[in-house]
C-alpha cells in the first residue's frame, strides 16, 4: 500500500530562518501519528505543510503521490481537514452552523441536503456537542470550541485529519474521548496526525510518534521505541524520567514528579 504522504528532504525557510530542515517522512492510512517537541521545534509548520498551507523552500511533499502544491484547494479540502488552535468568527454563528461549515467542500450549491445534516449530526455526536447546537460559538469555553471545531472537521469527511493542539483546552474526560474518537477513525482507514505537548496522551493512543527538535526529526517510532530518557532529555532539554508499568504505555515523569 502506498503511503498517503511522502515528504522528501522537505524544508521551510522564512526570513533566512530555517523552520523545517530536510524532513523525510512517510505517513499511511490507518495511523494515528502524534508530533511532539518543544516550542519552536516546527510542529505546527510541519502540520501546515501537510495541509498545503505552507510552501516548501526545498524538497518535496506528496499527497497520494501528487505534489501538494499542484492540488486545488477544493480537492485538498475534500481529502484533508485541519483543526487549528483558535478560530475567530466575526458573526454569531451557532454551533450547528459552524459544524455545517465543514460540509462546504461537498456542496455544489449554497443549501444543505439530507446527507449534509446526517454528517453534521454524526460529527456532533462523536464530539459530545449536540447539547451545544444552538449556542453562539463565540460564547463557548475554549474546550467547547475545540470540540466543535473537531466536529466540523469530521463533518468534512476527509481521509486525513490534522489537529494542532486540539486537546490543549480539553478536560481529562474530553481529552480521552477525543483520542478515542481519533483512534476509531484510524480503524476506518483514516490517517490522523495530531500535535500535542502531552507525551502520556500520545503514548496511550499513537501508533507512531514523530519527535522534532529545531526543525529536524530527532526520532520516529512507536511510543515504546521512543521511551528513552536520554533521547527525551536531549529533545526537550530537561531531565525527564521514564516509568514502565507492565501492561501500560511508558509514562514520562517531569522534573520533580514523585516516582511511584
Amino acid at each position: 500500500m502506498k503511503p498517503v504522504y511522502q515528504l522528501r528532504q522537505a524544508s521551510v525557510v522564512k526570513n533566512a530562518q530555517p523552520l523545517l530542515e530536510n524532513i523525510d517522512l512517510e505517513l499511511s492510512a490507518g495511523e494515528l501519528v502524534v508530533i511532539l517537541g518543544p516550542n519552536g521545534a516546527g510542529k505546527s509548520t510541519l502540520l501546515r505543510v501537510l495541509a498545503g498551507l505552507e510552501q516548501l523552500s526545498a524538497g518535496a511533499a506528496l499527497l497520494s503521490s501528487e505534489p501538494i502544491a499542484a492540488i486545488s484547494r477544493r480537492t485538498m479540502a475534500r481529502q484533508v481537514a485541519m483543526v487549528e488552535p483558535t478560530v475567530a468568527l466575526p458573526f454569531g454563528y451557532s454551533v450547528e452552523q459552524v459544524v455545517m461549515m465543514g460540509r462546504a467542500p461537498h456542496m455544489d450549491a449554497w443549501f444543505e441536503g439530507s446527507e449534509d445534516w446526517a454528517q453534521v449530526e454524526a460529527a456532533m455526536r462523536v464530539m459530545d456537542c449536540e447539547n451545544l447546537r444552538n449556542r453562539d460559538f463565540r460564547n463557548l469555553s475554549s474546550g467547547e470550541m475545540q470540540r466543535v471545531l473537531v466536529a466540523s472537521a469530521l463533518a468534512q469527511q476527509p481521509c486525513v485529519l490534522l489537529l494542532d493542539e486540539s486537546a490543549a483546552f480539553l478536560d481529562v474526560r474530553h481529552q480521552m474521548e477525543l483520542f478515542e474518537a481519533l483512534h476509531r477513525l484510524t480503524s476506518q482507514g483514516y490517517l490522523v496526525v495530531a500535535v500535542t505537548h502531552d507525551w502520556n496522551l500520545a503514548a496511550r493512543w499513537a501508533s507512531r510518534i514523530v519527535l522534532l527538535k529545531s526543525g529536524r526529526i530527532a526520532a520516529v517510532g512507536s511510543p515504546t521505541e521512543l521511551a528513552s530518557a536520554p533521547l527525551l532529555n536531549e529533545v526537550f532539554g530537561v531531565p525527564l524520567e521514564v516509568l514502565e508499568i507492565k501492561g501500560r504505555p511508558p509514562i514520562v515523569l517531569q522534573p520533580g514528579d514523585p516516582a511511584r
